[in-house]
């Protein structure tokens, strides 16, 4: 998740370095969730263009039909892409390319629209706002934090490490039984989360 504070850095429709976190985190929620890895058939996907690409569109998600993966970005991947972060922006390009040629549907809370509309109405800057509201109302399944997703936070915060916005995050995805829960966090690719099948960081989600 996007920690502004650091510098930089979330349904109506939207592996790890070693060594960052202890190998227990999220151990509280392990059992039936993510495993560390890649989603299968991520990698080796011919891209096609993504349109819009200039103007931070991501594209209409396609209706759900067997073989279709719900994959799940954290904030800091809009960020990337809307705000042109330079090579990870490419990535986050690359990787909603290979997403479309395969018909993926794209996933995201309604923390993610809170997180990436801060920037925007800090600087009055209302076209990147425009934007932001636009994709994530059209292009993406935007899950709820509702009654269901906040038991599983607290299942997920009994891990201390994990902090509460990032919590949530996974809390949204595992409700809404996503494949991939991407991020930029490394120390989020450790946790095992009900509902999730795999959590990856961005650049292992689709070598």
């Amino acid at each position: 998740m996007e920690d502004r504070t650091r510098g930089e850095r979330r349904p109506r429709r939207v592996p790890a370095s070693a060594g960052l976190v202890p190998p227990g985190v999220c151990t509280a929620a392990a059992g039936a969730g993510a495993r560390v890895g890649h989603a299968p058939g991520v990698a080796g996907v011919r891209a096609s263009p993504l349109g819009g690409r200039t103007s931070g569109r991501l594209c209409p998600t396609p209706a759900r039909r067997v073989g279709v993966s719900r994959i799940f970005w954290d904030t800091n991947l809009f960020i990337y892409l809307f705000e042109n972060a330079g090579a990870r922006a490419e990535q986050v390009a690359t990787l909603r390319e290979r997403m479309l040629a395969r018909n993926d549907q794209l996933h995201t809370s309604t923390l993610t629209l809170g997180e990436v509309l801060v920037k925007p109405l800090e600087r009055g800057d209302e076209a990147l706002r425009d934007r932001y509201e636009q994709a994530l109302s059209r292009d993406v399944v935007l899950i709820p934090f509702d009654r269901e997703a906040a038991r599983l936070y607290a299942l997920i915060r009994q891990d201390r490490a994990v902090r509460p916005p990032d919590a949530v995050q996974l809390a949204c995805a595992g409700t809404a039984r996503v494949d991939l829960f991407i991020t930029n966090d490394e120390r989020l690719s450790r946790c095992t989360v009900p509902g999730i099948q795999f959590i990856a960081a961005l650049g292992r989600a689709f070598v």
